[in-house]
């Protein structure tokens, strides 16, 4: 699957529960040390990033392609071949 645009209807990305604390500790020090300024938006977007996961839902298949700690990718079938689109925005009625 293509990785080049964004906002894709079968592309998303997952933050680890386990990342949680980690995600919101890095914007609360962004914020305090940038006075809740511009830069402060900055740095905690780029401090939060690694924190994310990529995550695809083929919609031909149906499968998943998870992003891994590793760096690796690891695929999941769904259970019924009519899975509707799980990571788009909404899904068609």
């Amino acid at each position: 699957m293509s990785d080049f645009l964004d906002n894709r209807p079968f592309k998303a990305e997952i933050l680890p529960d386990q990342s949680t604390d980690d995600f919101c500790g890095a914007i609360e020090n962004a914020v305090a040390a940038h006075d809740n300024t511009g830069t402060a938006q900055q740095y905690a977007i780029y401090d939060t990033v690694p924190f994310f996961r990529d995550i695809w839902h083929c919609p031909e298949c149906g499968r998943l392609t998870v992003e891994a700690a590793d760096g690796n990718y690891y695929h999941f079938s769904p259970d019924n071949p009519d899975t509707p689109p799980v990571l788009s925005k909404s899904n068609p009625a």
